[in-house]
């Protein structure tokens, strides 16, 4: 369970992570602001990447 636990540690610690980015960039207080809607992924540039 030692490296299975780390990777599921892993995992939840960058999921945590990035909703903590996300909820400070689309809140009050950050003085730079992005917006969800220009988040989308660009699938060309996506089935591009994985080729």
């Amino acid at each position: 369970m030692g490296m299975a636990g780390a990777a599921i540690a892993t995992i939840l610690s960058q999921l945590f992570s990035f909703i903590w980015v996300v909820s400070y960039f689309t809140g009050k207080k950050s003085r730079i602001k992005f917006n969800l809607k220009y988040l989308k992924p660009d699938f060309t540039v996506v089935f591009k990447i994985f080729l």
